[in-house]
């Protein structure tokens, strides 16, 4: 808890993140700021046993900035942050199953 993360894309992109809070190895919670500091993005992963495997599942909560102008982003921001998150949940939950 209280750990500091960023990865670093092309050009002035980044995401920043600490972690919130970690119950291993079922819940994990984190805040993370991107697409220059306009989102702004809390996500709780859960992975539960489930049978032969384990169920994930990700909470995710977030505002864009900019009134407006991050009114019209909006879409197309959230879809790319579920996209990146869906995945990154997907790698998460593999490993956890090894």
């Amino acid at each position: 808890v209280g750990s500091k993360w960023t990865v670093r894309y092309s050009g002035p992109f980044s995401v920043k993140g600490t972690v919130l809070e970690v119950e291993r190895p079922i819940n994990h919670r984190q805040r993370f700021k991107e697409m220059l500091g306009l989102v702004d993005c809390t996500t709780t992963a859960q992975f539960v046993p489930f049978g032969n495997g384990t169920r994930a599942t990700l909470e995710m909560s977030y505002v864009v900035a900019g009134g407006p102008i991050g009114r019209l982003f909006d879409g197309m921001l959230g879809d790319e942050i579920v996209g990146r998150l869906t995945k990154d949940l997907a790698g998460m939950k593999a490993v956890l199953e090894q």
